[in-house]
């Protein structure tokens, strides 16, 4: 016995996984192109959808020049005081936790 788990812990554990070679970062950007097995259908039309994708965006939200108001696009934008989370009391934590 003892000899087996000499021969046992001598050996070392290798992985399943195997890499291929060193990570690389492509340096040329990324062509927009329809899945090669997607249907003949999306692939035709893939033209018409990325003009129709790229020419909605973001919309510019209109307010009257009256208007004191701030409008954020996205929400990191928005002050501090608004991304600060609060403290939970211990009971709010158990009703969270009780399963029925």
């Amino acid at each position: 016995m003892k000899a087996s788990l000499q021969i046992l812990s001598e050996r070392a554990h290798r992985p399943l996984i195997h890499f291929l070679g060193k990570r690389r970062i492509p340096q040329v950007a990324h062509i927009a192109a329809p899945h090669p097995a997607g249907p003949l259908e999306y692939k035709e039309h893939f033209d018409d959808f990325l003009k129709k994708f790229r020419a909605e965006g973001p919309k510019p939200v209109e307010l009257s020049k009256s208007s004191n108001v701030k409008v954020y696009q996205e929400f990191w934008e928005l002050p501090s005081k608004y991304l600060v989370g609060r403290d939970l009391a211990q009971w709010e934590i158990e009703a969270i936790e009780v399963r029925p």
